[in-house]
């Protein structure tokens, strides 16, 4: 069992000034890294979110050095919201200063609703060797952008699972030969209620077998 190492607190250097950061690195051979995104920053978004420090926490345990940090204009961090452009300058920023720390180690990519977005674009940019999403806001995204992120990717959709795809959002691994896998959790009834679901028992979208996956996320929160 990896012990759960506890967290540094950094700054990492910004476009648009110094980012907030907690770096949390496990006691063991560092192979892969992990930068990880929060939601919205207008709407409360922070790297101390539930489902981001989930995510974090995952990743450890899995021996995965991670970064979690404030968009800019969030806490501590320099700068102001940017709807997403400058938001994804600051993933590329956090990225650097990970590879920087560990130039040898594979990159993940991870974040969470409009965090989810912004990894997915950054993950292109700086050929991230998996991408992991949740509730990824692909809305935002421009379609050619969302349809090919040309690295594995675990994505969990996050809407009652009677509901199909929502209007204008673009469909993740659509192209042939893409890499996206969308994961369909079914007992996630609403936004705010995943249970104890380990990703093996959520359902491959396309093939309707279910996913394989050392991770195992736990979320809890209210029921919408």
């Amino acid at each position: 069992m990896i012990r759960l190492p506890k967290a540094e607190r950094v700054v990492v250097p910004g476009p648009a000034g110094g980012l907030e950061a907690l770096l949390e690195v496990p006691e063991v051979q560092i192979e892969k890294i992990a930068v990880l995104c929060h939601p919205h920053p207008l709407y409360h978004g922070t790297m101390n979110n539930k489902v981001v420090h989930t995510l974090a926490r995952t990743f450890q345990r899995l021996g995965v050095a991670c970064l979690r940090f404030n968009f800019r204009g969030v806490g501590g961090s320099g700068g102001s919201y940017d709807d997403g452009q400058g938001e994804t300058r600051d993933a590329l920023a956090a990225t650097e200063f990970m590879r920087d720390r560990f130039p040898k180690a594979k990159l993940w990519l991870a974040g969470f609703s409009f965090g989810g977005a912004v990894a997915l674009r950054a993950a292109r940019l700086v050929s991230a060797d998996l991408l992991v999403t949740v509730a990824p806001a692909l809305q935002k995204m421009k379609s050619s952008t969302a349809n090919d992120p040309r690295m594995p990717v675990a994505a969990y959709p996050w809407r009652p699972r009677h509901h199909g795809q929502l209007p204008g959002e673009p469909r993740m691994g659509e192209q042939s030969g893409s890499s996206a896998r969308a994961l369909h959790c079914p007992r996630s009834r609403s936004f705010f209620s995943w249970q104890t679901e380990p990703p093996s028992r959520c359902r491959n979208r396309e093939t309707g077998k279910n996913g394989r996956s050392p991770m195992r996320v736990k979320l809890h929160g209210r029921r919408s």
